[in-house]
């Protein structure tokens, strides 16, 4: 038996005994091949959580990660790189994953993963409610890139590509959002941090490429909330 079955073989039994503990409800598959999973992608089976093993036969955790986040642009889906070499871990951090673990793994270190796996989780499943005209709109945390402000007009703009317009006034939508999870950059522009894929001292650059400017007066307050996040992510 090869050295990565005898591990997933480990793993198996780390999960078995996490499910019983977690009040998440998992449904696991395992993959020793790249293309089973895009497979099962095209079969619009939505994989929400990875943990990557670096190197397999067959594949490579970093090509996953690549494709993921580049080519699909999917930042829903949570990464978590494991490897017994520590060397990959600067190199992985353009396909942002949440963790990098250092083989062997154990128990106590994969329920903290998951514990703040659930803490994501939750965040990004809260909605931000909205009206055009008389009806209610809601939209999930999750699928917002960053909301605009033109005027009285509000525009969301979604990981799909759509806009949506509503009127009202940035503080009104500031307040019900989750600031572990947006982060306001300029009094025209709010980001969702997870479809962020750099931080600069003018300007942010989005998954999408697009870039959006962090005005003068908000510099010093977005440095203030990254090492306030990233100190809260390092507690979890």
């Amino acid at each position: 038996m090869t050295t990565t079955r005898l591990f997933v073989d480990r793993w198996k039994d780390i999960l078995r005994f996490m499910r019983g503990k977690q009040e998440l409800l998992l449904s696991q598959r395992y993959f020793f091949r790249e293309r089973r999973i895009w497979n099962l992608w095209k079969r619009s089976l939505r994989l929400i959580f990875f943990f990557l093993i670096l190197s397999w036969v067959g594949a490579d955790g970093v090509s996953v990660g690549q494709k993921l986040r580049q080519d699909i642009l999917n930042e829903v889906t949570q990464i978590v790189y494991m490897s017994s070499e520590q060397g990959y871990a600067m190199s992985l951090f353009q396909n942002r994953p949440m963790d990098f673990l250092l083989k062997p793994v154990d128990q106590d270190t994969v329920d903290r993963v998951m514990q703040e796996y659930r803490r994501v989780y939750d965040r990004q499943n809260h909605f931000f409610e909205f009206q055009i005209g008389r009806a209610e709109h809601r939209i999930s945390f999750g699928t917002i890139l960053y909301f605009q402000c033109e005027g009285k007009k509000i525009h969301i703009v979604t990981c799909d590509g759509q806009r949506r317009q509503f009127y009202g006034s940035m503080k009104k939508v500031e307040e019900q959002l989750d600031r572990n999870v947006f982060c306001v950059i300029h009094k025209s522009y709010i980001v969702n941090a997870a479809y962020v894929s750099e931080f600069r001292t003018y300007e942010v650059i989005m998954v999408t490429g697009e870039a959006l400017p962090i005005s003068q007066p908000m510099r010093k307050k977005v440095q203030k909330w990254l090492l306030e996040v990233c100190m809260i992510k390092r507690r979890l």
